[in-house]
């Protein structure tokens, strides 16, 4: 994908297919290290399992049953010493990212269905028919070789990927298929959560540049960082690891960094801190939903910044621990318990 989505996490993947033994196979080769599978050998018990997350009150479901709908609107908890309009809207947000982040079923939410065309007493395309959430990811798997419908069912929206069973490279397709489907998947919901969060477009343009895409892969891969969601209005993400273990990532450009650096409130503050932020070095990260400390205290709220040379100047920091929450429950924990789900 061309741009780093708002939120990405692990998530599940539900499969079907009549054949058992097909399924115990397959399982033997699919990677849990980014997702967790659901196999079931019945094509209505995958259906149940689609309705009851579809029905699920949850965050994702949340942006497609309700797409125009504000996120401030929604939340029922908002701080109340938040009097400013625009503070209350950035506590919001804040206040739906821990939410998501304490939720352990978000794991659970399917990001892809991949289903054996030729089942009874539902077909796969059938069941595509019935996956109501845009999202999700529709991946037929057919003996057949019947290209007019398949190349139909795709120019219809009701397939995303068609694999034949006979090829040899199945397998590897199958794997390619998932990591894209899960990609797409969450780049679709960034679309709605963008638009949940009235953001501008000038305000994620940086996600979308290579420099800083490649950046943000590299320092993900280095934390082990499995998930990650936007916090800030977008100028920072949480990023967590498999263990729930948190880090903040805050990102500002040059003209942040000089708006801060001619502001009145940066004189008050330390002769180090200043020349610091002035010469970009170091740069100020506080989460934005709490209060600014006053500068005299500012020496424990900069820190090292990396520059990031695409086309901007982007300055980063990484912070362990910046961020003031509930600890997560990690990937790991819930793959030990859940790894692959056998319905047979």
């Amino acid at each position: 994908m061309e741009s780093v989505p708002l939120l990405y996490h692990p998530a599940t993947v539900l499969l079907a297919d009549n054949s058992s033994a097909f399924l115990r196979s397959l399982a033997l080769h699919l990677p849990q290290q980014q997702r967790a599978y659901c196999l079931y050998s019945h094509p209505m018990q995958l259906l149940q399992r689609l309705q009851f997350a579809a029905e699920r009150r949850s965050f994702v479901n949340e942006l497609w049953n309700n797409p125009t709908r504000q996120l401030d609107q929604q939340l029922h908890r908002q701080p109340q010493q938040h009097t400013n309009k625009q503070q209350s809207a950035v506590a919001a947000k804040h206040v739906a990212v821990q939410r998501q982040l304490q939720d352990s079923s978000r794991f659970a939410d399917p990001f892809a269905v991949v289903l054996e065309h030729e089942m009874s007493p539902l077909s796969g395309l059938q069941l595509c028919q019935r996956t109501v959430n845009p999202f999700v990811q529709k991946i037929l798997l057919t003996s057949c070789v019947d290209e007019q419908l398949m190349q139909r069912a795709k120019q219809q929206g009701l397939v995303d990927t068609v694999l034949y069973k006979h090829d040899h490279t199945m397998l590897q397709q199958l794997l390619h298929a998932l990591q894209h489907a899960q990609e797409r998947y969450f780049h679709l919901i960034s679309t709605a959560y963008a638009n949940k969060m009235q953001l501008q477009p000038q305000q994620t343009d940086f996600l979308a540049d290579r420099a800083f895409r490649d950046f943000f892969r590299q320092l993900c891969q280095e934390l082990g960082v499995v998930e990650h969601h936007v916090y800030g209005c977008p100028d920072g993400f949480v990023l967590l690891d498999a263990a729930g273990d948190c880090y903040g990532l805050c990102v500002q450009t040059k003209e942040q960094f000089d708006t801060l650096a001619a502001s009145d409130v940066l004189q008050q503050a330390s002769d180090e801190v200043q020349h610091d932020i002035r010469k970009r070095r170091k740069m100020l990260c506080v989460p934005q939903a709490c209060t600014m400390p006053p500068p005299k205290q500012w020496q424990q709220h900069v820190h090292p910044t990396q520059v990031v040379s695409g086309l901007d100047t982007y300055y980063c920091a990484c912070v362990k621990q910046l961020f003031s929450l509930p600890k997560a429950l990690g990937f790991a924990a819930y793959s030990n318990k859940i790894d692959v789900q056998f319905v047979i």
